[in-house]
């Protein structure tokens, strides 16, 4: 009989950890972010775009491109001190959708951008780490290095 209570406790300690992981994975943002479009567009622009994976409405705070050297390319810090000149003599410049996104929708976003990307990010509201994706293998090492000094330690300039 000592068997059987021993399995019965160890399937109900399975249970309530499985329990907790659902319950406290209920309640975080989940946002998917990728290097270009979600359709193709025949622009020569950068792009990037957010999906809310999650099951609550979230709020994009932050979001744009990586630099080859892992520094960040932020488009809302870029808007707010010096794009708000070159947003209207920009022709590449294309916006879908709102940072507020309900769960499964997508907000995607072009801009003419100069210099090389290696990825792309973003950040909700309630994030402290940022999301990141890498166009090339994070299996390469400098890539993998890249994708780590930009997750957490990235800066914006």
């Amino acid at each position: 009989m000592d068997w059987i209570t021993m399995f019965g406790a160890i399937v109900a300690a399975v249970a309530a950890i499985a329990n907790l992981w659902f319950t406290y994975s209920n309640d975080r943002d989940s946002i998917h972010v990728r290097y270009g479009g979600v359709r193709y567009y025949a622009i020569p622009a950068a792009e990037l775009y957010v999906v809310n994976d999650g099951k609550h409405p979230v709020y994009i705070s932050d979001f744009g491109f990586i630099k080859p050297d892992g520094s960040l390319f932020s488009i809302p810090y870029y808007d707010q001190t010096e794009g708000y000149m070159d947003n209207d003599n920009d022709p590449n410049r294309y916006v879908r959708g709102i940072t507020s996104l309900n769960p499964h929708e997508t907000f995607s976003m072009g801009i003419s951008y100069k210099d090389e990307v290696i990825g792309a990010y973003a950040k909700t509201s309630t994030q402290d780490v940022i999301r990141v994706h890498m166009i090339a293998s994070r299996w390469r090492p400098m890539t993998f290095w890249l994708y780590l000094k930009a997750k957490f330690f990235g800066k914006h300039y």
